[in-house]
């Protein structure tokens, strides 16, 4: 007599099991069929990417299928965000893929700055047919901590003779619209970027990255960016009493930099108070809605 012993199927023959009662084409999601959106906002200091990937519609296990298409987008998405972040400027002259080229070590930094990004939001399409995941990865600090090395900031220009200028509690530059490029017979709109350079009307550089301590620019940045003089980030970066400029110009290849009259930089460059507000980064730029969400170019 042959007895029989009933024992529990292992965990590899679970999975067997179940990958059996899944369509093939469904065990993972065909990549070329996504819909991948890359975009920044600017003002939120966020890069999102949001991935659609069809589901499959028949079989015995449908949400196992499902999950193992979120699980490949999972797989992919640090390799998805480290492909939007190359088309990030980091000022006027340079964009993140240059930067790395320029400096190799930063490559993997980048690579692994991405490597967990934050997923913010999980759906089904209107017609059930594919699922659509967000995920978003903050620019400050996650990002430009890997642009930003150093430790000390290099000194601020100064001002020499006397300026009548009064204490401040931050700078607001307007930077709508179109405005005349340095040494172009042409007007172009300010470009965001993470780490732009602000300038006078007399090429004076008047801040950049390098002038702020390296926890502040890591952290913060040089300047935010919003579209709406109400917006909550202006009186929280800059204060309720700023220092209002309107810009001159912008400046460099990516039209990021940004350009202010001379007699206004002297104002934040004389005095103590006024000069800290620079290195405290306490500058926002009102620029058009339309450049607050900036979104990417397919591959």
């Amino acid at each position: 007599m042959v007895s029989c012993v009933h024992t529990r199927p292992t965990a590899p023959l679970l999975l067997i099991l179940i990958l059996l009662h899944l369509p093939a084409v469904s065990l993972f999601a065909e990549r070329d069929s996504w819909q991948v959106e890359r975009y920044v906002n600017w003002s939120e200091a966020a890069l999102y990417v949001t991935v659609t990937a069809p589901l499959p519609t028949s079989g015995r296990n449908l949400p196992a299928a499902e999950h193992a298409v979120r699980r490949e987008i999972e797989q992919e998405i640090a390799r998805l965000f480290h492909t939007a972040l190359q088309q990030l400027r980091v000022d006027s002259s340079t964009l993140v893929s240059m930067h790395a080229e320029q400096h190799p070590e930063t490559a993997a930094a980048l690579l692994s700055a991405v490597s967990e990004p934050r997923m913010i939001g999980v759906r089904r399409s209107s017609d059930m047919r594919s699922v659509e995941v967000d995920y978003r990865v903050e620019l400050f600090p996650t990002i430009v901590q890997t642009l930003v090395t150093h430790t000390e900031p290099r000194p601020l220009p100064r001002v020499a003779s006397w300026v009548p200028t009064r204490r401040y509690s931050g700078v607001l530059i307007f930077a709508r619209g179109e405005l005349p490029v340095h040494g172009e017979h042409v007007a172009a709109e300010l470009q965001p970027a993470l780490l732009p350079v602000v300038y006078d009307s007399n090429l004076r550089r008047v801040l950049s990255h390098e002038m702020l301590a390296g926890d502040t620019a890591r952290s913060r940045g040089v300047v935010r960016y919003v579209s709406d003089i109400e917006d909550p980030l202006v009186v929280e970066v800059a204060g309720p009493d700023p220092l209002r400029i309107t810009a001159s110009g912008v400046f460099g290849r990516h039209r990021s930099d940004i350009m202010i009259p001379a007699s206004a930089a002297d104002l934040l460059l004389y005095g103590e108070h006024n000069s800290a507000l620079l290195r405290q980064a306490r500058i926002v730029v009102i620029i058009s809605e339309a450049r607050i969400e900036e979104r990417q170019t397919p591959d």
